[in-house]
């Protein structure tokens, strides 16, 4: 079973680059992370235009982010030929420039040409399948208990997604449940409350899994991160400290697992399983709904 959430949310945006002599375009990406006014994801991605030769453009993407982004174009050339003449899709990986989307060839070299698109973009790999049997560790420590205050569709915030809320004290450690590679972090709000206007006030840390999948732990405390953007971590980790910033109702940890949806407009919410024992066995634990 799978849910539609708009985890990460970003606008599309019309790019027209016109051709001259030796130009260079650049259209910035805008994005912004669920519960995060941009994260810094637009200026750390961008498109740039090359004229490598007299009849050659080449069409390539800067992504300075830890984790893989696939973009989606549809195009309209004048003037220009390529593998690419209309709709097409590139997964970029982590840290790279000018990594080259589509290359064209000038049919008439002296004249100018244009390439007018839009474009969308998610991040991580759309063509990865997510391991429906891996089983998450808990994300606290051993020997520690939580109450489930809302579960997977729990009416409150969690209708259209697979999500757990602990109800824990402010400063109880969290734990990475499953090894991956910092995504993003935010660490600076002090604020939060029962109400949407705090949605982008929520600290919160993004790991990136090797299936593709992204584990969102929310709502942590102010300084509450203990780790970087692009460092790896391992299950079991501490990752940082619980609070209640952002739209939040009380001291809690939000955890879910999505993966980005192949429509570009929904990242999907997977259901998961939790490892209670530390020996692999199967357990799903129900909340509040």
């Amino acid at each position: 079973m799978k849910r539609s959430i708009k985890v990460f949310r970003f606008k599309v945006l019309n790019a027209s680059l016109v051709g001259r002599k030796l130009p260079v375009f650049f259209m910035f990406l805008i994005h912004a992370f669920y519960a995060s006014a941009s994260s810094g994801i637009n200026e750390r991605t961008r498109f740039s235009s090359h004229q490598v030769s007299a009849d050659s453009v080449v069409l390539s993407f800067d992504n300075d982010l830890s984790i893989p982004v696939t973009v989606n174009l549809s195009l309209a050339l004048d003037n220009l030929e390529g593998e690419y003449m209309s709709d097409f899709t590139v997964t970029v990986p982590a840290k790279r420039r000018r990594y080259p989307l589509a290359r064209f060839k000038k049919p008439e070299p002296a004249k100018p040409y244009q390439c007018s698109y839009t474009w969308k973009i998610v991040m991580g790999d759309v063509s990865q399948v997510p391991d429906l049997d891996y089983l998450y560790l808990l994300p606290f420590q051993k020997r520690s208990s939580y109450k489930v205050s809302q579960g997977p569709g729990g009416a409150i915030s969690h209708k259209d997604i697979f999500a757990y809320d602990f109800a824990m004290p402010v400063g109880t450690p969290i734990i990475a449940a499953r090894d991956g590679i910092i995504a993003a972090v935010k660490s600076d709000s002090s604020i939060g409350g029962p109400f949407s206007v705090y949605a982008n006030d929520a600290n919160f840390i993004s790991i990136y899994h090797t299936d593709g999948t992204i584990a969102n732990y929310f709502h942590l405390k102010k300084d509450g991160v203990v780790v970087k953007e692009g460092q790896e971590v391992k299950r079991g980790d501490l990752i940082g400290y619980s609070g209640s910033t952002g739209f939040s109702s009380g001291p809690h940890l939000h955890f879910e697992v999505v993966r980005p949806g192949p429509d570009f407009e929904n990242n999907q919410s997977i259901v998961f399983n939790w490892d209670t024992s530390g020996t692999g066995s199967k357990k799903t634990i129900r909340g509040y709904r």
